[in-house]
């Protein structure tokens, strides 16, 4: 949060002041809906900004998956070349994606995992962190993971996020890695990627604790522990999906 704190400022500040203002003024889902697919409206920001609030809470990330325009839009939202509108949609998927619902919806939405793959490139360190969350927990869907590492250089792309600048890019660039070892066949996958090894090694000395352990655990799981010192290593449990708004 203090590396990049604007987007967490505006959503720490304006959720508290639009769950107030929802008491009196219900927030209408399919009037955020209708903003999105209407392709004349200046308003696009403010209607993800919205989802996004929404999403932040269990029965919200319900009610935006019964809408059927949710993720299709969203996705559509990571094409547009609007930084806010990228990063606030890379936000709302991250949220949906905590929801078994919500993997299932987004992966079957077409374009949608490119887009990610795609937005990890970004020079915007949240919504590279935003998109690498929700890659991160579309992998616990085992026909996500196929679907994921079937994009041209989605891989190397994971790979290279691994030796971001960023503690928070790098943390859930190595919680994805770390989902898709677990499963043989995408392992060999991505231990064809070269240096993959030497940066998970290094990662292991990482300042960042949850760095330490993805990195950790992912080695151990590639080539066992003794590629590994450290007591993460002993943990192959499954990893817990990520929380966007309160970690």
């Amino acid at each position: 949060q203090q590396e990049h704190p604007s987007t967490w400022a505006q959503l720490y500040a304006q959720e508290y002041v639009a769950r107030m203002a929802s008491t009196t003024y219900p927030l209408s889902i399919p009037a955020m809906m209708s903003v999105l697919d209407d392709e004349r409206t200046a308003n696009s920001q403010e209607a993800v900004f919205a989802m996004s609030l929404v999403s932040c809470d269990e029965n919200g990330r319900t009610a935006l998956l019964q809408d059927s325009r949710c993720c299709r839009l969203l996705s559509g939202l990571l094409q547009s070349g609007d930084t806010v509108c990228v990063r606030f949609a890379a936000l709302c998927l991250a949220n949906l994606s905590l929801e078994e619902e919500g993997r299932e919806v987004i992966t079957d939405v077409g374009g949608c995992m490119e887009a990610l793959v795609d937005d990890v490139r970004s020079a915007d360190a949240d919504v590279q962190r935003f998109c690498l969350q929700t890659l991160g927990n579309l992998c616990f869907l085992p026909r996500s993971k196929d679907v994921l590492i079937s994009v041209e250089g989605s891989l190397e792309v994971l790979c290279n996020a691994l030796e971001s600048k960023n503690s928070n890019v790098v943390r859930y660039a190595a919680g994805c890695i770390r989902t898709l070892v677990g499963d043989a066949h995408t392992r060999e996958r991505v231990m064809e990627i070269e240096g993959i090894k030497r940066t998970l090694l290094s990662l292991t000395a990482h300042k960042n604790a949850k760095v330490r352990e993805h990195s950790t655990s992912a080695l151990a799981r590639m080539y066992g522990d003794q590629h590994s010192t450290s007591a993460y290593a002993q943990n192959s449990g499954p990893n817990p999906s990520y929380t966007v708004m309160r970690t």
